[in-house]
């Protein structure tokens, strides 16, 4: 309810802040219209997939994820034709009300679901905010850069760049949103782990984390790399000089899995040992501030320029994070990870 409020009485201000009133106002606020719905419903989504899988619905948060994905991917497609970049950010309303419809559903057949009573404790909104932190951050992240994107593409590349860039942040999105599979399971097992005192079990659901960071990271490279003429024809470009730009961005785009994929896992990590600032910092400048300002940069090589510094943004930045961990070595989540979990593992 504060996001859109928030989203509702500032939003001219956000996008003209964004756009310097130029050429790509119209369009921004056009697309920012649904974002306020979308953030009014994203944390009961959340809290919904918590709850589910923690109630045995492992398969059910699966199914919710990919009719989440496919819907959003399938609408934006048909909604972007009809209504313009406004039905790109109105398909990913949809999307999320109907995981959200989902979800619900799976509660009241299951009879799993739970009795309402209103609450308030100063405490537990002490313990509860530092944790919602970081997840906050990470969707601003993804807001900015997506709204700093458009209206780049929009001033230096027109129309054909409107096109290029939103199939490029919708496959960045895809690769943070659907990697949501490996941080719930990583928040599971670091709940359990740290809540019983069981050291090895942190490092053993870490391991298992990374793990399944690399293989889907290496799923969504090969995926864009080699079926970018494939993603491209969902979108239904006409301009052959677009369609050719498309699938340079999407190939393009097969640099970044690793980085927002390994992004997620290590904030996650940082978030539940309490680390809740460094989390937000490598959520912040990962998937918002840092791909934005090397797109800002590379933009003026060209549309694939712009392109490559969304891509290579979260990898220089997860490169740096990795190799010079923040903070004293021995007090260092990133360095935990590093050096006891992957680097040091004999298995």
């Amino acid at each position: 309810l504060f996001f859109f409020m928030v989203y509702s009485l500032f939003d001219k201000w956000f996008v003209s802040l964004a756009t310097q009133n130029g050429p790509a106002y119209s369009y921004t606020m056009e697309a920012f219209f649904w974002e306020r719905f979308y953030i009014l419903l994203l944390p009961l989504y959340g809290f919904l997939f918590t709850y589910v899988l923690y109630f045995d619905g492992a398969l059910t948060v699966t199914v919710t994820m990919l009719i989440y994905t496919a819907a959003n991917t399938v609408l934006s497609v048909y909604l972007g034709k009809k209504m313009g970049i406004g039905g790109v950010t109105c398909a990913t309303f949809i999307a999320c009300s109907l995981g959200v419809l989902i979800l619900i559903c799976y509660l009241a057949v299951t009879g799993k679901g739970f009795r309402y009573r209103p609450y308030f404790s100063p405490g537990y909104v002490r313990l509860i905010t530092p944790l919602g932190l970081p997840e906050s951050s990470f969707i601003l992240a993804l807001v900015v850069l997506e709204a700093g994107v458009n209206a780049m593409a929009l001033k230096y590349y027109s129309i054909r760049g409107i096109a290029v860039a939103a199939i490029a942040i919708n496959l960045f999105e895809i690769a943070a949103y659907v990697s949501e599979g490996i941080s719930e399971y990583e928040t599971v097992a670091l709940n359990l782990a740290l809540g019983t005192g069981d050291k090895e079990g942190v490092k053993y659901g870490m391991k298992i984390t990374f793990r399944a960071v690399l293989i889907e990271s290496v799923v969504f490279s090969l995926l864009f790399l080699f079926a970018a003429p494939a993603i491209v024809d969902l979108f239904d470009l006409d301009d052959p000089e677009t369609v050719r730009s498309a699938i340079m961005a999407v190939r393009i785009m097969a640099l970044s899995p690793i980085a927002i994929i390994t992004a997620r896992a290590t904030a996650i990590f940082c978030q539940y040992t309490k680390k809740v600032v460094r989390a937000v910092f490598i959520w912040t400048f990962s998937l918002g501030a840092v791909p934005l300002l090397f797109a800002a940069i590379l933009s003026f090589t060209g549309l694939e320029g712009l392109v490559s510094g969304i891509a290579l943004g979260p990898l220089v930045f997860m490169a740096f994070i990795w190799i010079f961990p923040p903070g004293r070595k021995k007090d260092s989540s990133v360095d935990l990870i590093r050096t006891n979990v992957i680097f040091n593992d004999p298995t």
